[in-house]
């Protein structure tokens, strides 16, 4: 080869113009003998462009599209059913929170109906015994004991009745407060007699 062309060689191989210049016809032989060793004097092969066909591109596209749609709903029925499982689990806690709500206010009127039960039983106790304290004491100085004279009995019990009108004494009350002013026969035979009947007017 002429040393145009081995120089051409070499610079097609890449070797650096100012090293080329530098070197004799020897050199220039020796490296490019050592290229041509190395197999770098033969040009790349041109890998020729894929053809393009627009059938299977498009089969590409539809397949992407339909693997796309497919990923896509199944992440729309997990967040779906993610949704429906956070839903129940709302619900049910909601439930319970009324249901609770239910029981402890149903438990809190049942305690308060009790608590005013006997409230009103102890209000009514206190006011019997109170009342009855307060219509004895008004009788005290007014009421006169039972007479031993069977004729004078009904009169007796009339002024008795007279009295406890104008004391307004409840009916409940009057049997009562007249039995401390009976005779002991009176109070023997109110002592046998059935408790309800012996405390009726």
């Amino acid at each position: 080869m002429s040393n145009v062309r081995l120089i051409s060689k070499l610079l097609e191989a890449c070797v650096d113009e100012e090293q080329i210049q530098a070197m004799n016809r020897n050199e220039v032989l020796i490296e490019y003998a050592e290229i041509v060793a190395a197999g770098k004097d033969k040009p790349p092969v041109a890998v020729s462009p894929v053809a393009y066909d627009p059938e299977v591109e498009k089969q590409r596209l539809a397949f992407e599209i339909n693997k796309y749609e497919q990923e896509r709903k199944l992440k729309t029925r997990e967040l779906e059913l993610k949704e429906r499982e956070l839903e129940e689990a709302r619900r049910r806690a909601e439930e319970e929170k009324i249901e609770s709500r239910a029981r402890y206010e149903s438990e809190t009127r049942l305690r308060e109906k009790e608590l005013q039960n006997q409230m009103d039983r102890d209000n009514a106790s206190k006011s019997i015994v109170s009342r009855t304290k307060a219509y004895a004491d008004a009788l005290k100085g007014t009421i006169v004991r039972m007479p031993a004279d069977v004729v004078h009995l009904l009169t007796y019990f009339k002024d008795v009745e007279r009295l406890f009108g104008s004391f307004e004494i409840p009916a409940t009350l009057q049997a009562q407060l007249l039995r401390p002013y009976l005779d002991d026969k009176a109070k023997l035979l109110v002592a046998r007699m059935d408790p309800a009947k012996a405390s009726a007017r």
